[in-house]
């Protein structure tokens, strides 16, 4: 199967101490930081830490990890080129994934989730959308919220303490806010048409992806096919696979034998009347 890189896409499923949410990311709209977000969720950069921002109405952040792996950090921390928006560009609504960041350039860990179509998103350089929320967004607007804003707007944690401190220090203060128990990455390619059939409670159809992509993770070094193809607002995905695809060729097959076989019976029946 040909596989253009440009193309692909990864469905990310995270637990979080309010339950479950999945993003899918799409490379299309942000290369460079479809690439970094991949890669830090592929490594479990962000599994464990806090989602320290947690604005109801505006926006959810994260991206500051607990990790002990040095080089793991380095990457995190290194600043990426910003990613120009698409034209016409990807509107900012609930659910829409994107970097946060503090000037030209700026990108490396933290992301944060829009609580809402807030017009001033997509106004950086830094805020050029890497996704949305397609699963559980009803999970992420249950985070606790009441500490506020990051400081001066609010009573919030202040990051460069979580930095220097950790874990500890958001346990000790905030011990309220929510935060990602394990994150699992599947890698997706547009127009690969095979396999199972799974149902999700939130639409697809306001997504901007194509009709139908393949879900691949590597096993053994075999890509393992898988497809979505959306149906309407009904938001239900439809997969299949092979071997089902074989099981209902051979049960038409022996349906179609037994129609010929009863068939014969009748008229050897009415011949002998």
């Amino acid at each position: 199967m040909d596989i253009d890189e440009e193309d692909q896409e990864a469905l990310v499923k995270c637990g979080t101490t309010k339950g479950p949410f999945t993003i899918r990311l799409v490379r299309k709209w942000s290369p460079l930081g479809y690439d970094r977000a991949v890669s830090l969720f592929q490594r479990g950069f962000y599994d464990h830490s806090h989602f320290f921002r947690t604005v109801h109405g505006f926006l959810v952040q994260f991206g500051i990890s607990y990790t002990d792996e040095d080089d793991l950090l380095e990457l995190a921390d290194k600043t990426i080129r910003d990613d120009p928006q698409l034209d016409p560009p990807i509107p900012f609504e609930e659910g829409i994934v994107s970097y946060a960041g503090g000037g030209k350039d700026s990108r490396t860990s933290q992301l944060f989730i829009a609580y809402d179509a807030i017009d001033s998103f997509g106004q950086e350089l830094w805020e050029t959308p890497i996704g949305k929320v397609i699963q559980g967004m009803e999970n992420v607007k249950k985070f606790y919220g009441d500490y506020g804003d990051m400081p001066p707007w609010g009573e919030g944690p202040e990051q460069w303490r979580i930095e220097e401190e950790g874990e500890e220090y958001m346990e000790e203060n905030y011990p309220l806010m929510d935060k990602f128990k394990t994150c699992k990455v599947k890698v997706v390619y547009p127009g690969n048409r095979e396999l199972l059939s799974v149902e999700t409670k939130d639409s697809l159809t306001d997504f901007a992806i194509p009709k139908a992509v393949g879900l691949g993770t590597e096993e053994n070094g075999n890509y393992l096919k898988t497809v979505v193809s959306t149906k309407g607002a009904s938001g239900i995905l439809t997969l299949k696979s092979d071997s089902i695809t074989l099981i209902g060729m051979v049960g038409i097959a022996f349906l179609l034998v037994m129609i010929c076989f009863f068939r014969k019976k009748e008229k050897e029946v009415g011949k002998k009347n």
